[in-house]
């Protein structure tokens, strides 16, 4: 069975109006209300059905993280299906992430390589975990090859899609998700 690996963009961003409105059109719902409702069932039964999985710290960043703000369908989601939604990393994960790290840091100018690292977010863990459990992840970050600067020999900013790309992971965006998980 195909796991997928949820970003957190993929929880919090479509569930904006303007997404939910190009969401309905999309798929040819009469309404943003009927996208969301489209959208939080997906999610539910892809959670649900174990195809869908978060590490801790995209729970966090989703749910634990955005405490100050107005709960978003996402957040409300994951709160209703509590932990045990949480992918528990494998002992080889480790070793992938370390191989993540040094990546990012050797090809990056440091404070962009910084910026991903940063312990609060998930983007280094969702790449060694995709590397270690042979998921696919899903996100809505821009799927771009990025340039090299040519001063520094250095790629100018990591990415989700890009970092997965590197260690031969499967990144899709949620569109192709939704049409590809039914």
């Amino acid at each position: 069975m195909q796991v997928y690996l949820i970003d957190s963009s993929s929880l919090i961003t479509p569930f904006h109006q303007g997404q939910l409105k190009a969401l309905a059109v999309g798929l040819q719902l009469p309404s943003t209300r009927d996208a969301q409702a489209h959208l939080e069932a997906w999610f539910k039964k892809g959670f649900t059905k174990g195809l869908f999985w978060v590490p801790l710290e995209v729970y966090e960043e989703v749910v634990a993280n955005r405490k100050d703000k107005p709960a978003a369908p996402g957040t409300v989601l994951l709160r209703g299906l509590g932990k045990g939604v949480i992918l528990n990393p494998p002992g080889a994960f480790f070793d992938a992430l370390v191989e993540v790290h040094k990546f990012v840091v050797e090809s990056f100018p440091p404070e962009h390589a910084q910026s991903f690292l940063d312990p609060k977010r998930a983007d280094p863990v969702l790449v060694a975990l995709a590397r270690v459990t042979d998921s696919t992840l899903i996100t809505e970050e821009k799927q771009v090859i990025p340039q090299v600067n040519g001063a520094t020999g250095k790629v100018q900013k990591p990415s989700l899609p890009y970092v997965a790309f590197r260690f031969g992971e499967r990144c899709i965006s949620l569109m192709a998700a939704l049409r590809e998980i039914r």
